[in-house]
């Protein structure tokens, strides 16, 4: 699960390098969206950031069939805290307090999920 969530996480950092690389033109508008798709997929990041999801999904494929559902969703949920240590420290994405507290949440659940996996099998 650690792979699934970082080549998410990272996924995500790699697609938003990409799409702040578009003209915001080209992303207002849904009429031109086959030229969207090809100036996209002649960004590096955007097709790194595919690349990452699908991996991601490889291996959460992989978590699914090693362990039961109600735990792997709420595991993937560790792509929120590290998405948000990456947008924050990497991408100087600013970070409110109440959005700390939240991620602060999540890890909690989490850890919670991360202790009780293996115990419903």
């Amino acid at each position: 699960m650690v792979i699934a969530v970082a080549a998410c996480s990272v996924g995500d950092i790699a697609l938003k390098r990409g799409v702040n690389a578009l003209p915001a033109e080209m992303l207002s508008s849904f009429g031109v969206l086959g030229r969207v798709v090809i100036l996209a997929l002649e960004q590096p990041w955007i097709v790194a950031g595919i690349l990452l999801m699908l991996v991601h999904f490889a291996a959460f494929i992989r978590a699914l069939q090693l362990g039961p559902l109600s735990a792997a969703v709420p595991l993937r949920s560790g792509t929120y805290i590290f998405t948000t240590f990456l947008a924050r420290f990497y991408l100087h994405e600013r970070v409110t307090p109440i959005r700390w507290l939240a991620i602060l949440v999540v890890l909690m659940g989490v850890s919670l999920v991360g202790h009780t996996t293996g115990e419903e099998r």
